[in-house]
C-alpha cells in the first residue's frame, strides 16, 4: 500500500512523525463541502457590516458613510475567501483570518480608490488639454492615459500607508465578521 500522505508512513526512528499542517486549501474544500453556503454567508454579513458603517456614519458624521461605501467591494470579496477558512479554524486561527480580512478589505478598498481617482486624473488631463489644443490626435491621447499609471501607483502607494492607518477600525470589524459568520454557520445558515 502506498501511503497518501506523510502521517501515513511507517516510522523506522524511534522519533515521533512530526504532522504536517493542513493545507488551507484542502481546509477550504472540506468546509465547502460541509457548508457549501459559507462563502455566501461570509460575503453577505460583510457586507451587512458595511452597509451599519455607513448608515451610522451617515447618521453620525457628515464623511462617515464614505467608509461604508469604499469599504464594501474589499469586505464582500474577503468575506467571501476567507468564510471558508474561520470556519475551518479553531479560536486562534480565526483571530488570525480577521487579521486577513482586516488587511485584504483596506489594501482592496484603497486600489478601488487609487484607480478612481487616477481615471479622474487621466480624463481631466485629457479634457483640459484636449480644451487647450483645440483638439486631440489617438497618440497624444494614448500617451496622457498612460500617464495615468504612475498616478494611479503614487495614490495606492500614498493610500495605503494612510489606510493601514484605518486597521484600528477595520480590526475591530473583521473580528465582529469572524463572530457573526461562525455563530451563524453554527446554526446551520452556512448548509
Amino acid at each position: 500500500m502506498i501511503p497518501s500522505s506523510p502521517l501515513e508512513q511507517p516510522s523506522t526512528s524511534s522519533t515521533p512523525i512530526v504532522q504536517w499542517p493542513r493545507p488551507y486549501a484542502r481546509q477550504d474544500a472540506e468546509t465547502l463541502h460541509a457548508q457549501p453556503n459559507a462563502s455566501r454567508l461570509g460575503a453577505a454579513v460583510a457586507a451587512s457590516i458595511c452597509v451599519a458603517i455607513g448608515v451610522y456614519g451617515w447618521w453620525g458624521t457628515s464623511v462617515g458613510w464614505f467608509v461604508g461605501a469604499v469599504g464594501l467591494p474589499g469586505a464582500v470579496i474577503m468575506g467571501w475567501r476567507l468564510a471558508p477558512r474561520v470556519l475551518a479554524a479553531d479560536r486562534g486561527g480565526a483571530v488570525r483570518v480577521a487579521g486577513w480580512m482586516a488587511i485584504g478589505t483596506v489594501l482592496i478598498s484603497d486600489a478601488v480608490v487609487a484607480v478612481v481617482l487616477a481615471v479622474g486624473s487621466a480624463i481631466g488631463a485629457i479634457t483640459t488639454a484636449s480644451a487647450e489644443a483645440g483638439g486631440l490626435a489617438g497618440p497624444e491621447i494614448a500617451m496622457l492615459a498612460a500617464s495615468v499609471i504612475p498616478t494611479a501607483v503614487i495614490f495606492f502607494a500614498f493610500g495605503t500607508i494612510v489606510a493601514l492607518l484605518a486597521l484600528g477600525s477595520a480590526f475591530p470589524a473583521a473580528l465582529v465578521w469572524t463572530v457573526i459568520v461562525r455563530w451563524l454557520a453554527g446554526r446551520g445558515l452556512a448548509r
